[in-house]
């Protein structure tokens, strides 16, 4: 599909660092064998080494029960890091954070997110139908709202919160530009 990996219905598993050991992944693959749906959306900052070969062997071992999304965020840092604090709020995962101690390895059932669709290409992803909490959202969408009052109009931070308000409330808009009359168009 032209460059990108599409999963339906997926659990999903984020993960603020890079993934290298094989470890890691083994007890995410382990839970999803206990589930009924073996989908998985896996989000890191990078995934490589033993942990992508473990992922490539189980999806080439086993087609017909795993289906694999993997994606590398593009953004690092803080935008990083808000990048999946959304996605935790809109699919109900846990953000697992190496900095605060957390380990793959540790994962249980209740900390994956569920989504009704994932698409990643080599630099985006777009995840619909996320089974995260509406009140939960609410909340985040607030908090986030809240922030940008307190900031200036022109501040760069106001610029990104705004990009992180239109995401999670999922509002889209067209722009046609270029024509002074629809014959134009």
């Amino acid at each position: 599909t032209g460059g990108k990996a599409i999963g339906k219905d997926c659990n999903v598993v984020l993960y603020n660092g890079n993934i290298s050991g094989s470890e890691e992944v083994l007890a995410i693959i382990r839970l999803l064998g206990e589930k009924e749906q073996k989908n998985l959306l896996l989000v890191a900052q990078k995934i490589t080494g033993e942990a992508l070969n473990t992922l490539v062997a189980t999806y080439v071992q086993n087609k017909q029960a795993f289906q694999f999304v993997l994606a590398d965020l593009v953004r690092a840092g803080e935008k990083a890091r808000s990048d999946l604090q959304d996605l935790a709020v809109l699919t109900g995962a846990r953000l697992f954070d190496p900095e605060a101690g957390d380990r793959l390895a540790a994962i249980s059932l209740s900390d994956m997110g569920s989504a009704q669709r994932a698409e990643a290409g080599n630099e985006t992803l777009f995840v619909t139908g996320g089974k995260g909490s509406p009140a939960a959202l609410r909340e985040h969408i607030n908090t986030l709202q809240k922030h940008l009052e307190r900031l200036p109009f022109d501040d760069d931070q106001a610029a990104e919160i705004k990009m992180r308000l239109g995401r999670l409330s999922g509002s889209s808009g067209i722009l046609k530009i270029g024509a002074h009359s629809q014959n134009e168009r």
